[in-house]
């Protein structure tokens, strides 16, 4: 095992932001990590380890996996400098550590009387909590609670476990148990004996930092610790999640208490809460090709999502399940728009009633520009008698006759197939039509959109938001991709009901200075 100096802080962020301070604190500390198995533990905690950084001292004990089983679940860890820091207690512990020839009865001669020395220990925190003076640190480790434990049990490992943290002093340690009740089974004593004891000895008197996995549910042992973290997985829709819930955290403010999480290749990955993009500026669309007869979305990782774009003919329906932050549907309507006008098809919007045609026309033209979004760009406006709505790109509606509207509509979608020579995709927001039409006579319009666009090869992505709940169930009926946004503990989380797919993390990225989704497995 190396021991290498201290190194600073690293700036990444794989673990939410409360839990990167307190692993990165000054003082000691002492974090239980619980959970059931499968629930990602061992993954958090050797992410804990990336976040202090390798050139730490910094020792991680198991009791129950091998180095082989988690170098190979863990392929990261191979590099040298992690290789050096995996310590497996199951089969090669004992030999790692053992080299100075130490006597095991060393370790069961009690240090003077036990009493004198909880009474000194007490009197030490007792004077250190009374007056300002920092303490110095320590030069040597607490052993008090271990030779009480040493006449129990024979625990050879964790006994030379505590030399190897002393002769890293007055540097700090690192360690890692995975875990507590392995350790507690081995030796045969009680699960809060053996926590107390690491507590009182190595945090509290020896400067250490303990990381404590636990798979059992009694709570007895968390009042002793400084931190608790406990893992889950819970279900959307009959699909798994994961969740990391901040139980206790002390010392830090701790700004949201549970986050998403994935353990994607091996790595434990947190989801802050979704933000909106930053503004860039925009380049020239550079279209995504289409696949066969599909027509690309706009977005590589959701045309693979979907088995290759959107089908020709289809009817896709955007369900936002929850209220989500402000234009998050965007990242997936407009870079459709965008590379079907980058192709010279065109594209028919009736936009939510917060937008507005020249808001779309001002996006279309930067990226596909003028002369293309003017031909190709047709955004239903409903008639305003004072403004200037003569614009080719603007298509007044009344929204009071929907047998008009949808006769003009249907006129215009003619025309634009004709110049084009191509089908076309039409983005409808379901509420501007909800809040004019019933549901009932909705519907006859919506079965008949539904037969052109089949019959035409045109794309329909129509958009709900929550409470629209008549509207939202015959929407879903009639269509061929069904798409679901929700919010959970902040983040935006994306599936699909038709085709049926696993939940994805939606973060935005970045395509010809455009923002669209980025979409990360939660596995």
């Amino acid at each position: 095992m190396v021991e290498t100096e201290e190194a600073k802080p690293k700036d990444h962020g794989a673990v939410p932001p409360e839990i990167s301070r307190f692993l990165l604190s000054e003082s000691a500390r002492s974090l239980i990590v619980r959970g059931k198995p499968g629930t990602g533990k061992t993954t958090f905690c050797l992410q804990c380890l990336e976040e202090i950084g390798p050139d730490r001292s910094i020792f991680y004990f198991s009791t129950r996996v091998s180095d082989t089983a988690l170098y190979s679940q863990f392929k990261w860890l191979r590099g040298k400098e992690w290789r050096d820091k995996i310590l497996d207690a199951s089969r090669g512990f004992l030999k790692a550590i053992g080299e100075d020839g130490v006597d095991i009865n060393e370790y069961r001669r009690p240090d003077g009387d036990a009493h004198k020395a909880e009474l000194m220990t007490a009197s030490r925190e007792l004077l250190g909590a009374m007056y300002d003076e920092k303490t110095p640190p320590p030069t040597s480790v607490d052993r008090t609670m271990l030779n009480n434990l040493l006449q129990q049990s024979d625990m050879l490992d964790l006994s030379r476990l505590y030399d190897r943290i002393e002769r890293r002093l007055p540097k700090p340690s690192y360690l890692i148990i995975d875990s507590l009740d392995g350790l507690a089974e081995k030796y045969d004593l009680s699960l809060p004996k053996i926590a107390f004891a690491l507590q009182k000895d190595l945090v509290e008197n020896s400067n250490a930092r303990i990381f404590m996995v636990l798979e059992s549910e009694p709570r007895l042992v968390d009042y002793m610790v400084d931190a608790v973290v406990n893992l889950d997985m819970a279900e959307v829709d009959r699909r798994r999640i994961r969740e990391l819930t901040i139980e206790k955290l002390r010392g830090e403010q701790v700004s949201q208490h549970r986050y998403l999480f994935t353990l994607i290749n091996g790595r434990f990955r947190y989801f802050p809460p979704f933000k909106a993009p930053v503004a860039q500026t925009p380049e020239k669309w550079v279209p995504v090709p289409d696949i066969g007869d599909m027509y690309s979305s706009g977005n590589k990782a959701l045309d693979e999502i979907l088995g290759g774009g959107f089908p020709r003919g289809s009817n896709v329906f955007v369900e936002l399940i929850n209220h989500l932050p402000e234009g998050v549907h965007k990242l997936l309507v407009v870079p459709a728009a965008l590379n079907f006008g980058s192709q010279g098809r065109g594209v028919m919007v009736i936009p939510f009633s917060e937008s507005s045609a020249e808001e779309f026309y001002q996006l279309g033209a930067q990226l596909v520009g003028k002369e293309n979004a003017a031909k190709l760009l047709r955004i239903a406006e409903i008639v305003y008698p004072n403004r200037n709505q003569d614009k080719p790109y603007v298509l007044t509606l009344e929204f009071t006759d929907i047998q008009k509207d949808y006769e003009k509509w249907a006129r215009e979608a003619a025309k634009l197939r004709k110049s084009t020579g191509q089908s076309l995709l039409e983005i409808v927001a379901v509420e501007t039509q909800e809040a004019r039409f019933s549901a009932e006579i909705y519907k006859k319009f919506l079965n008949v959109s539904s037969e052109i666009a089949a019959r035409e090869g045109d794309v329909v992505i129509r958009i709900a938001k929550p409470g629209l709940d008549s509207f939202t169930q015959r929407v879903a009926n009639a269509s061929t991709v069904h798409i679901k946004l929700k919010t959970v503990d902040g983040a935006v989380i994306f599936y699909c009901d038709r085709p049926q797919t696993q939940i994805f993390c939606v973060e935005s990225a970045v395509s010809s200075g455009y923002p669209i989704m980025n979409l990360i497995p939660i596995v």
